[in-house]
């Protein structure tokens, strides 16, 4: 079981030969996947936030995977850290509040936007007994800020880029193509939906009761232009010759799908950094008349939607996690599984397992309990074999 003093229950992560728990704290726990058991604890960077009185800054950093160096201690130690990349805040007293970030081959991006962080009041939570959720502030005039940084030179590129309000919690793949970014994430326009998810409207059931597509996320595509021609003038269209969903230099960025869509995955072992087709998520509102559960969206036609309807209002489904075909040949060959909650009634929550290219069922495991948690993210190990 984890450790219950540093709760690491919002994703797990593999490094080497590793099985990691984590949480967005620093702080993880090594699991042995075997019995479940916590072992020690570790160290993990991607990025961070560093308070100072000067100016806060995003610090973005990479861990070598210690099964490719012959002189690590062993094949799951985090030792091999660096930084790779170091931007400030847009405002000196009030770094943003993010989840996670856009990863391409030479880049990250990350989007500042107007979920804020009190510096002042992070110094003296504990003296103020607030909690991290009381020491943000929600400010959509903000906007967002789109930070990009180059991992060759460390340093945030020279164009600066602005778009409207929104925030995202996950990404999905990001690629470079024809000097452009290109990012998929899901983004909503009202984050103040965070209010949402206390302890109090969780207990009543009605933490996903929303009628208002703004509160609700959908994935989205941003292209950003790594250049600007010298002779481009306002109101120009730099990305006319990218292909679809392409706007222009304001970086705003364009709905992929008519469903609410969060926790995207994809063919991350053959397409992750690279231009790809496919992003599968969950619809987990209740608004959904149509029972929408499982997504499966089509970056390059947008019609072709595939969806796997809930049997009633009570399922919930979790993160979708794509295994590929080790035969396959297309993007899509493989399966997904998918844990299926039960908020209410006398129903078992279950694994679903559906086939990834027309999210037809192929089977699932009921689960021998009335209720499981609601997880964020999962993985599939794979076992080495064994002779």
């Amino acid at each position: 079981m984890i450790n219950r003093k540093k709760n690491a229950n919002v994703f797990f992560r593999q490094h080497g030969d590793g099985i990691y728990a984590c949480t967005e704290s620093p702080i993880l726990y090594r699991v042995d996947p075997d019995s479940l058991s916590t072992l020690e604890r570790g160290n993990v960077y991607n990025i961070g936030t560093k308070f100072s009185r000067a100016h806060p800054e995003y610090i973005f950093t990479k861990t070598m995977n210690p099964a490719n160096n012959p002189n690590a201690k062993n094949r799951y130690t985090c030792e091999d850290t660096r930084i790779v990349g170091t931007v400030k805040s847009t405002a000196a007293d009030s770094p943003c509040y993010y989840h996670s970030f856009g990863l391409t081959e030479n880049h990250f991006v990350l989007f500042e936007g107007p979920v804020r962080i009190s510096s002042k009041d992070i110094a003296a939570r504990h003296k103020m007994k607030k909690s991290y959720n009381e020491c943000m502030f929600y400010d959509p005039s903000l906007g967002t800020n789109v930070l990009v940084v180059d991992q060759r030179t460390t340093k945030q590129t020279p164009i600066t880029y602005k778009a409207s309000s929104f925030f995202t919690f996950h990404h999905a793949n990001a690629f470079e193509k024809d000097g452009n970014l290109v990012v998929d994430y899901c983004r909503m326009r009202k984050p103040d939906i965070f209010q949402a998810y206390s302890l109090e409207n969780m207990r009543k059931g009605n933490f996903l009761n929303t009628d208002d597509m703004d509160r609700a996320a959908y994935l989205a595509r941003m292209v950003i232009p790594l250049s600007i021609p010298k002779d481009a003038k306002v109101g120009d269209d730099l990305l006319k010759d990218i292909g679809p969903y392409g706007k222009g230099c304001s970086a705003e960025d364009v709905i992929i799908t008519d469903q609410s869509f969060e926790f995207p995955r994809y063919n991350y072992d053959h397409y992750n950094l690279r231009e790809y087709r496919y992003v599968y998520g969950s619809s987990i509102l209740k608004y959904e008349t149509n029972l929408t559960g499982i997504v499966k969206a089509d970056l390059v036609d947008r019609m072709n939607v595939k969806i796997w309807h809930r049997e009633n209002q009570s399922q919930l489904c979790a993160e979708p996690v794509f295994m590929p075909d080790p035969n396959g040949k297309e993007e899509d060959d493989g399966i997904l599984v998918c844990p299926v909650m039960i908020m209410s009634g006398k129903e078992n929550p279950f694994i679903l397992v559906l086939n990834a290219k027309d999210l037809k069922e192929m089977c699932r495991y009921i689960i021998p309990q009335d209720r499981i948690p609601f997880g964020f993210h999962s993985m599939f190990v794979q076992r080495p074999h064994t002779h």
